[in-house]
């Protein structure tokens, strides 16, 4: 397993004052980072030219597949996740503050903007001794890189993995971002 300290760059916590984790040594996220934490597959994320699975392309100018395209390692290179999604962190389902890898929601947080109870994306609970299982629980919810990303391909909808579509506009569409956060 990784023993990198990871940062996200000048940034150390959210717009809404939740910090965020220099590690992610106890849930899921422990097993991805083991080989994207910057010393093992740096940048192998199965994009090849603009390529995902052989399926061609064109991704925004800044989002992970093009900062990969450009040697800008995005996944944890040299332990730098700036620009990346937070993980580690607290999830406030059901519209209520989560303690989580040791963390707990900011005090700004607006927990109407988040979806109470998603259903697409994979939530996670902290016993509060370093114990992470599947499965949200309230007051102990959290979000890993697994509660977005399928690395299994069992319930995968679009690109990179993702269990929901990169693309859309709306919740119902399967618009991932819309599957948490309600803006």
């Amino acid at each position: 397993m990784t023993t990198a300290i990871f940062t996200w760059g000048d940034v150390t916590e959210t717009t809404g004052h939740t910090t965020l984790p220099s590690s992610a040594r106890h849930g899921s996220s422990t097993k991805c980072l083991s080989c994207h934490d910057g010393t093992v597959s740096v940048g192998d994320t199965a994009v090849f030219n603009g390529s995902v699975g052989g399926v061609s392309a064109t991704y925004p100018a800044g989002t992970l597949v093009t900062r990969i395209a450009a040697g800008l390692y995005g996944i944890g290179h040299n332990g730098n996740m700036s620009g990346n999604h937070p993980i580690a962190v607290p999830y406030p389902l059901n519209t209520t503050s989560s303690t989580y890898n040791g963390i707990t929601t900011g005090s700004s947080v607006n927990l109407n903007e988040f979806v109470a109870s998603p259903s697409v994306v994979k939530l996670y609970s902290d016993d509060g001794s370093g114990n992470i299982s599947p499965g949200p629980q309230a007051g102990k919810t959290g979000i890993e890189c697994s509660s977005c990303h399928d690395p299994h391909n069992r319930q995968v909808q679009d690109i990179s993995f993702l269990r929901a579509k990169i693309s859309g506009s709306t919740q119902a569409d399967g618009y991932l971002c819309l599957q948490c956060h309600i803006k």
